[in-house]
């Protein structure tokens, strides 16, 4: 069996010419996520977009980060040029994992700032690009998550562009080493800071969980909750009554901002979510389907996030 290939054998030169260029195939996100060793359990469900550092290329790794700020000339500290920079950097991704900021914490004119740049997201979408954000966003995957005061806009932008858009529904942190994810193959063979998972793809999970269980993270409760749900009827309850939840809102949106017209299909609609609310399964049905023609394509994912020990130790700055 030939031996494997490591990325960073390459020599410095060769991988400055393959960040630069490669980036583009990568998962990118404006901001980077906190210490885990630190943080609440809810916490990673909301990585950082105004947290005062510029926008990067975040936690891919320490290299790729210091030639995205190269190659961007993007100032390091504050962003009062935050508005006009980062769509040089942004221009060029293929698919964006956007998270919000604990709202909370935010002024007014920052929260102003931080609607803008959700709606600047979707010029990704309108110039061809893939959009992927986190489902606090429109509509909160985990119960005890509070709602997004931006979440109405999310879901009247994304209903009215109808633009394909990954969600990922949880963020899931594994702190395992460089090596043991290239053991596994996940993480790009280590390289990468994230992967999306299709909550569906039992292959993988099993593997993200060997992985826990091997980098020692069983006290780690929110990954364990993770793993002791995910593929159960549980979970597979809260994917399906997030659907149907979605499918409400897109159908009250239909009737307020694009209205159905006839006294007929008002009533129906207003069948249609006593429906769903009543019984998930029932977004099947034949009737509620044909209230949901426009709705947008949203493909489901998983987000882990490799949090080797090296950068728990020192985070990426």
């Amino acid at each position: 069996m030939s031996e494997q290939f490591h990325f960073f054998s390459l020599p410095l030169e060769i991988r400055e010419m393959i960040w630069t260029y490669a980036v583009p195939d990568r998962i990118v996100e404006v901001g980077q996520p906190g210490d885990p060793d630190v943080l609440p359990a809810s916490d990673l469900k909301k990585a950082w977009i105004q947290n005062h550092k510029p926008p990067t290329v975040a936690l891919i790794c320490k290299e790729s980060r210091d030639i995205a700020m190269k190659s961007s000339g993007i100032p390091r500290g504050g962003f009062t040029s935050f508005a006009k920079d980062y769509q040089y950097w942004l221009k060029s991704t293929k698919t964006i994992h956007f998270n919000a900021e604990d709202e909370s914490e935010l002024d007014m004119p920052m929260n102003m700032w931080l609607e803008n740049d959700m709606l600047d997201m979707l010029k990704v979408v309108r110039r061809g690009k893939e959009l992927s954000i986190s489902a606090d966003l429109i509509q909160p995957f985990i119960r005890f998550h509070n709602p997004s005061s931006c979440s109405g806009l999310m879901q009247h932008v994304l209903f009215d562009e109808r633009v394909a858009c990954t969600i990922a529904l949880q963020t899931v942190m594994i702190k395992a080493t460089h090596a043991q994810a290239r053991r596994f193959g996940l993480f790009g063979g280590g390289d990468e800071a994230a992967q999306l998972v299709d909550p569906e793809d039992d292959e993988t999970l099993n593997k993200f969980k060997d992985l826990w269980i091997l980098s020692d993270g069983s006290h780690d409760m929110t990954a364990a909750k993770f793993f002791e749900t995910v593929g159960g009827p549980r979970f597979d309850f809260r994917i399906k009554r997030w659907r149907a939840e979605l499918a409400v809102k897109f159908i009250q949106w239909s009737l307020r901002f694009n209205p159905l017209g006839a006294p007929q299909l008002t009533h129906n609609a207003a069948q249609a979510i006593q429906w769903l609310r009543q019984n998930f399964d029932l977004r099947q049905n034949h009737a509620v389907q044909e209230l949901l023609d426009d709705f947008p394509e949203f493909k489901l994912r998983i987000m882990f996030r490799l949090c080797p020990p090296r950068a728990r130790r020192n985070m990426i700055m």
